[in-house]
């Protein structure tokens, strides 16, 4: 399978309909930043006491029963002493909740000498259990306390780790300077911010600067890294230049995509991006929705020149008194947005220096000075070299410089991690391909897993939707139209929310559904699996008394990986690109980015094919746009294929780290 494991490996098969299955030629692993010792929270003395506190409450959970009737059955022969009796219910209400009697050594002589030998024993029986029990309780306190105060130091020590701190010096800079916990006793919140990081950099999987790095199986790492301020900054800072009079010359712009919305919506449909920014993250969200607001503005263009309008026609087309103002607002309600004037392989904060270079731009004369865009692209690119001291001081710096943009007249935020950065382990990496016992074990999930791989009802209801509007072997020439009329936004979407939830009815079983065709434009069936390997020892793994562990599957065509490709090289690029060529046979793949424009992992996964871009992505080399496709009903199979003006078939995995469906 394809993709990295939290502490093992992965690789990507593909299964045939004889359940062999095809394993890619690439396994990706990933290291943690620091060994999983940090995260021993107990030692063996302490796990001894508690196993032997679990014994003896077993113990006397098994002998409540019947000291609870012993008690029951003495508590009538003491009408004559009301006190002894009132002993013996307490007694009855102790037993049944394992706490210790509530008898003092009179009492208990007294109550023996009524209760008989039976009773006699029962309750021996129980005070030696609790008297033990409570003996254990203070040891493994004692225990406790030294134990928790080991796993303090063990992880205040990890912040002296170079790499460990590096690390947390991008990730939480502010915390890293001014909130880990000193040789004072740590706030509450202190520690539980450094026990996320510690655990997460011990045994979580995914990669954030160095807190988790990366790397190919059966190599030795390079310890390599790449950092840059995070594309989000730099689409904030593009908005505030494209609404400020004096810079938005600079830029050219786009139309919003508007389409006929048929019987439904008179009007038509407008496609609006929309920005969202939270957890640490940013991404596009592009909603359709009803074009009225926006019609009368975007008539005056001409269809075919709407993807590429410079600022003064704009201007000209919407008149006014206050053009410009009229334009702003538009701009704000997404009716026109700034195209990105960079690609996927430059920086955009470089580029946009570049763009504002010779322009009154100086402080006091511009939203955003040159000055400002060229030290958060040096600091964000610098990061990947520099200690942790500098690199707390850069990615605070870049902060305090971009914050003027970070919130704009749209109203988002950017993210909180502003410098984005990944990283390559240094170390020799165990490829499991090479372990017989291993490659069995994936060998047997392929087989297991091929069955739930499986064509969507969502697939189902596109192809519906399609023959409905086109017929039967139709074809299609407008298919961002025809998909912007299939997920139009409402309060409910009956046929998308019954498609999900039929594909959920069918994760345990999905059948027949396994074996039904798609097109050649949709990936094969395939799978990326995250997994570890348990073992007690290095030795047993060789042995194959081991077990493999599943962490999570995904799509398995590629996507996964192609964020590191800058990271790792050209060499790995070229064999992920052969794999993913190979799963796709004789069609020509092109790849689907959603989202680069806003979100660095994305924009990292660019450039392995060339694009089919959507409205709003960011202008790639060689690629086309979804208007210089068509799509094709097999009236044979029913599926759907997507094919470019020349006729040829198009393979399009939907591409990226956050998004691949």
């Amino acid at each position: 399978m394809m993709a990295g494991p939290p502490v093992g490996n992965s690789q990507d098969l593909r299964a045939r309909p004889d359940h062999d299955a095809m394993f890619a030629p690439l396994v990706m692993t990933r290291v943690g930043g620091l060994p999983v010792d940090v995260c021993r929270l107990t030692t063996d003395a302490t796990r001894g006491l508690l196993r032997d506190v679990v014994q003896v409450t077993e113990e006397l959970e098994k002998l409540s029963p019947d000291l609870v009737d012993a008690c029951f059955v003495l508590v009538p022969r003491l009408d004559d002493d009301a006190s002894l009796r009132r002993k013996a219910l307490a007694g009855k209400r102790a037993a049944h909740r394992l706490a210790s009697l509530p008898w003092t050594d009179a009492a208990l002589d007294a109550l023996c000498d009524r209760g008989g030998e039976t009773f006699t024993g029962l309750v021996r029986r129980w005070r030696d259990l609790t008297e033990r029990r409570d003996l254990l309780h203070i040891s493994l306190d004692e225990s406790l306390a030294r134990d928790g105060s080991e796993a303090l130091a063990r992880m205040k020590a990890t912040l002296n780790e170079p790499r460990f701190a590096e690390s947390l010096a991008v990730v939480a800079p502010d915390w890293f300077r001014y909130g880990r916990p000193s040789d004072a006793a740590p706030s509450p919140r202190d520690l539980r911010t450094l026990y996320s990081y510690v655990t997460r950099t011990a045994l979580k999987t995914s990669p954030l600067s160095g807190l988790t790095t990366v790397g190919v199986a059966g190599t030795k790492g390079g310890g390599r890294a790449c950092s840059r301020t995070g594309i989000d900054v730099a689409l904030h800072a593009l908005r505030q230049l494209s609404a400020a009079e004096e810079t938005a010359h600079l830029f050219r712009y786009r139309a919003a995509p508007v389409r006929g919305g048929g019987e439904e919506s008179p009007n038509g449909l407008l496609l609006h991006a929309d920005l969202s920014v939270g957890g640490g993250k940013s991404w596009r969200f592009d909603h359709v929705m009803e074009a009225d607001h926006a019609r009368r503005w975007l008539d005056g263009f001409a269809p075919d020149r709407r993807d590429d309008l410079r600022l003064e026609e704009i201007l000209r087309a919407l008149g006014g008194e206050r053009p410009f103002e009229r334009f702003r607002r538009l701009l704000h309600s997404g009716v026109f947005q700034p195209i990105p004037p960079w690609s996927n392989d430059e920086d955009p904060l470089a580029v946009l220096a570049r763009r504002l270079a010779g322009t009154a731009t100086e402080p006091g004369s511009g939203p955003i000075p040159v000055a400002d865009l060229a030290e958060a692209c040096r600091l964000g690119a610098g990061a990947a070299d520099a200690d942790a001291t500098t690199r707390v001081e850069s990615a605070i710096r870049v902060r305090e410089v971009t914050r003027p943009w970070l919130r704009d007249d749209w109203g988002a935020a950017a993210s909180a991690g502003v410098i984005y950065e990944d990283r390559e382990t240094d170390t020799d990496l165990w490829n499991p391909r090479d372990n017989e016992h291993v490659r069995a074990d994936l060998d047997k999930l392929a087989r297991r897993v091929r069955p739930y791989v499986f064509r969507t009802h969502l697939y189902d209801v596109l192809v519906n939707r399609f023959v409905a509007e086109y017929g039967t072997g139709g074809r299609c020439e407008d298919v961002l139209g025809f998909l912007m009329r299939l997920s139009v936004d409402r309060d409910n979407s009956p046929l998308v929310d019954g498609a999900h939830a039929a594909d959920r009815a069918c994760y345990a079983d999905p059948g027949e559904r396994a074996w039904l065709p798609v097109g050649p434009t949709s990936a094969p069936p395939s799978a990326a699996a995250f997994f570890q390997l348990r073992a007690t020892e290095w030795k047993d793994v060789e042995a194959g008394r081991h077990r493999l562990v599943v962490n999570q599957f995904n799509a398995g065509t590629g996507g996964l990986l192609s964020r590191f490709r800058r990271l790792l090289g050209p060499e790995f690029t070229q064999r992920l690109r052969a794999h993913v060529a190979t799963l796709w046979g004789d069609t020509a793949v092109r790849e689907l980015i959603v989202g680069a424009d806003a979100n660095t992992a994305q924009a990292e996964c660019s450039g392995m094919f060339p694009a089919v871009t959507l409205p709003g992505e960011v202008p790639t080399p060689n690629a086309i746009t979804l208007d210089e496709t068509r799509l094709v009903h097999d009236p044979d199979n029913d599926t759907l294929t997507l094919v470019d003006r020349s006729g040829g078939v198009v393979g399009s995995p939907t591409w990226g780290w956050f998004r691949n469906t």
